[in-house]
């Protein structure tokens, strides 16, 4: 071997432990590198402070909150705390079944039937009307109507109901009637509630018939209430042997027929 290819064997020779030394170190580089990573994320983090939250005070309870079916009975009971009956003056065992909760620009008001337990004849139906406030989950008695409505017979009225179409406040509508001595009357009465309480707007007879009794021809005729305007009128539409239209017009607290009882049934 010529002497040029013997310096040039030796010279690649002494490069290659120059090569392995860097390779090392830079393995040992990447290795400290990755070491310190995985320090650095097996390292305890500090616990999250936890964000500062204002009390929030409960909610205060309101009945206005409860469901239809919850209100009417809260109602109920704060009207009739001792049971659903109650004694008139003279005596009678009335017993109240049927309860309308009527909620009016003025607060919430408790309409209930009461019927005679053990009627005679003459014994009549009746409603009372209790003005209730809001007390938490409950109601309290603002003001009691006994007997607000009295109307019919044998210990109960025929039928009744609250209508907003009068006007801007509710009325309530109620019929009751019975035959005397083979007469057959019916009478109807309506009552607004009012701030201040119950007022008797109209009540007027709006049926008839004498089938029983009369020795003649009978007469029959029967009313019912059309073409209200709210807060000024109304008008009893008649039918049957009498036909006729009978208008009632406001005036203040009270309905008036126009005409007189020329437009009005007569009889009972």
């Amino acid at each position: 071997m010529s002497g040029g290819k013997r310096a040039r064997a030796k010279g690649g020779g002494r490069r290659l432990p120059w090569l392995t030394l860097l390779l090392l170190a830079a393995v040992v580089v990447l290795a400290v590198l990755w070491w310190r990573e995985r320090a650095a994320n097996e390292a305890p983090r500090p616990a999250a402070t936890p964000a500062a939250t204002a009390d929030v005070p409960p909610a205060t309870p309101n009945v206005a909150g409860l469901l239809p079916d919850e209100r009417l009975a809260a109602a109920v009971k704060a009207a009739f705390p001792a049971g659903n009956t109650a004694e008139s003056e003279s005596g009678e065992h009335y017993v109240f079944d049927e309860h309308r909760l009527v909620d009016t620009p003025f607060g919430p008001v408790l309409v209930s039937e009461g019927q005679v337990a053990e009627p005679a004849h003459v014994s009549a139906g009746r409603l009372d009307i209790t003005y209730l406030k809001p007390d938490g989950e409950r109601y309290a008695v603002d003001r009691r109507f006994p007997e607000a409505v009295l109307a019919g017979s044998m210990g109960r009225m025929s039928d009744w109901s609250v209508s907003n179409k009068f006007g801007r406040l509710p009325v309530v509508q109620a019929q009751g009637g019975g035959t005397w001595q083979g007469y057959t009357c019916g009478r109807t009465t309506l009552v607004e509630l009012q701030p201040t309480g119950p007022v008797k707007l109209a009540d007027f007879l709006d049926s008839y018939d004498d089938g029983g009794a009369a020795v003649g021809r009978p007469q029959s005729s029967q009313g019912k209430i059309v073409k209200i305007v709210p807060d000024q009128s109304f008008t009893v539409r008649f039918t049957g042997t009498r036909a006729f239209e009978a208008r009632y017009v406001r005036v203040g607290n009270a309905y008036r027929v126009e005409g007189g009882e020329a437009n009005m049934l007569q009889g009972c």
